[in-house]
């Protein structure tokens, strides 16, 4: 058999004839450089400050916008609002006051604490609450101790509010117990009085419309040591009765003077009419001859 030599062939097939380690692959080309990113636009001039500044700082709130009036620009506003934080910050202004502070330290310092400086505080009060002009001389005398104080605006007006809102509620108190009491007056006269009830009740009408109407009304609107009303008092009206009895002896009919001689003519004819039908009844009851005499007799007086 014929032998056939294949080295040369292996030796041309073999790049690398003295077996070195493959080396590393071609490197990527360099990448492109980062983009700049865009330039931001040049920033607009500040917009002047509009006309109504206070109006839009201030809201509604009289009070700050009259403090803001002091200012000519938003600016001078601004730096006194910037000094007053740094006088904070230094302690130049504090939650109290030296003992015999400059004008200049109690003007920064009721500024700083809702005080008014002019001492004319800003009435905001409860809903249901209305002062008329008596309750408003009052409110300003306390304005003045108020302000003596420094006392804030707020806490000025709920006082002002805690102290009306009581007032309202006693008065509601006082016209509940009115009403209660003018009940038991009722029964309790109606218990004392049993037949003389609707007399007696004339008697006190007509006493009271006898009086000058000041007078009267003043009487009305009286009370008691105890609070109770006068109009509601037995005591009262017994003394009312005993004094119209005096001046008029006989039986009150409803009307006043006017009707005291039909009232005694009334009682005269009623008195007839028992002696005549009950005789016996008549001499037993000392009561309606008593009525009976001072009918006559007061008749005799106005005939006179």
């Amino acid at each position: 058999m014929k032998t056939i030599n294949l080295n040369h062939i292996y030796q041309q097939a073999d790049p690398d004839p003295d077996n070195n380690p493959p080396g590393d692959p071609p490197a990527d080309p360099p990448a492109d450089p980062p983009a700049e990113p865009p330039a931001d636009p040049p920033a607009d001039p500040p917009a002047d400050p509009p006309s109504d500044w206070r109006k839009d700082i201030a809201g509604d709130d009289e009070g700050k916008l009259d403090r803001l009036g002091r200012y000519t620009t938003v600016e001078d506003w601004n730096t006194a609002a910037f000094q007053a934080h740094d006088k904070l910050r230094a302690g130049a202004i504090s939650t109290g006051l030296p003992e015999e502070p400059t004008e200049e330290q109690l003007k920064d310092y009721r500024e700083a604490n809702n005080i008014p400086v002019d001492g004319k505080y800003e009435v905001s009060l409860e809903p249901g609450i209305a002062l008329d002009e008596r309750d408003m001389q009052v409110v300003e005398g306390v304005m003045k101790v108020a302000h003596e104080a420094n006392i804030p605006t707020d806490a000025f007006n709920a006082m002002i509010s805690a102290s009306y809102m009581g007032r309202n509620q006693i008065i509601q108190e006082m016209q509940t117990q009115d009403a209660v009491d003018s009940q038991t007056f009722e029964t309790q006269d109606r218990e004392a009085w049993k037949g003389d009830f609707e007399e007696n009740m004339n008697r006190i009408s007509n006493m009271m419309n006898g009086l000058p109407e000041d007078v009267r009304e003043s009487l009305v609107q009286g009370r008691m040591a105890d609070g109770k009303a006068l109009g509601s008092s037995l005591e009262v009206a017994n003394w009312l009765v005993a004094m119209d009895r005096r001046i008029h002896p006989m039986r009150q009919m409803p009307g006043g003077d006017e009707n005291t001689k039909g009232g005694a003519q009334q009682i005269i004819d009623e008195s007839k009419i028992m002696m005549r039908d009950d005789p016996k009844g008549w001499h037993k009851d000392n009561a309606a001859q008593a009525r009976y005499l001072e009918a006559v007799s007061f008749m005799q007086k106005y005939d006179e």
